[in-house]
């Protein structure tokens, strides 16, 4: 499997995913915390991406169509907690 890491102008890494021949691609927003943070604690308790997290990634994808159009692309967000856990959610 062949990783693209692609820094978003926001500071984020947008890691493209591509199978060899496949023509798939996943688009993934990550964000980190420190683990004895309060915004780790805030990543441990959601049930659902931050509505503004789920629409940069889903831009990436739109733009990334623009570029290959005929890509399939999943679309996920993923929240790290220092080494306390993580929540990973596909869109």
């Amino acid at each position: 499997m062949m990783r693209m890491l692609i820094q978003s102008m926001e500071g984020r890494i947008l890691l493209l995913l591509m199978a060899p021949f496949a023509w798939t691609v996943a688009a993934v927003g990550s964000k980190y915390a420190p683990a004895r943070t309060k915004e780790a604690d805030k990543i441990l308790s959601l049930s659902a991406p931050l509505k503004a997290d789920a629409d940069k990634v889903l831009g990436y994808k739109k733009d990334a169509l623009q570029t290959f159009p005929h890509f399939s692309i999943d679309t996920a967000v993923l929240y790290v907690a220092g080494n306390r856990g993580y929540k990973f959610f596909k869109i």
